[in-house]
């Protein structure tokens, strides 16, 4: 049977003894849908806003290098670490605060998914087209944004002279990075 024939067998079909009409079962269960849906599309649009000021502030950081690059190069260097740094809070925010709020909403609809089969199965087959690497997906998006400024501001440090300064950036952003996806990785199992 498909959908359409499911669904209009579900709601013509009479309940037993003075239980609850499955008209009035499909329009609250369609109600928390249609609940689910709205808080998805929102932690998404959060999440999509996130990256977008990911690549602005990678741009920023960029910027603000070519400007510093000639009067003080040193500068420079430290305007990378701070925009690698930058990068990776944005990371942490929508990757393990915002994304675990959309698996919370995307997985109610799933659970509905499952217990009413005459719902549509957008959530499951998404489910298993994507084989939930999304988390993955994304942390490459932010490393590879991470890594460009960080690479270009050890360059800098180094070239100027700087090498303990070099060095201690360049412990520092390994370590904040090899958390933030020992994280990303231990959560997607």
């Amino acid at each position: 049977m498909h959908f359409p024939s499911d669904l209009d067998t579900f709601l013509r079909t009479p309940v037993a003894h003075g239980a609850t009409p499955n008209k009035d079962v499909f329009d609250e269960v369609w109600k928390i849908v249609q609940e689910c849906g709205e808080e998805e599309r929102h932690f998404n649009t959060l999440q999509s806003v996130y990256r977008g000021v990911a690549s602005s502030w990678l741009l920023a950081t960029f910027g603000a290098v070519g400007v510093l690059l000639s009067a003080h190069p040193w500068m420079a260097g430290g305007i990378c670490w701070l925009g690698a740094l930058g990068i990776c809070l944005l990371w942490m925010l929508d990757l393990h605060i915002y994304h675990r709020f959309l698996e919370a909403a995307f997985q109610q609809g799933l659970d509905l998914e499952e217990k009413f089969h005459w719902l549509p199965q957008f959530r499951t087959k998404s489910e298993r087209n994507t084989k939930k690497h999304v988390r993955r997906r994304l942390a490459l998006y932010y490393l590879f944004t991470a890594l460009a400024p960080a690479v270009v501001g050890v360059g800098l440090l180094y070239e100027n002279g700087h090498y303990r300064s070099a060095l201690a950036f360049c412990v520092t952003w390994l370590i904040v990075v090899s958390t933030l996806l020992a994280l990303t990785i231990k959560r997607d199992r």
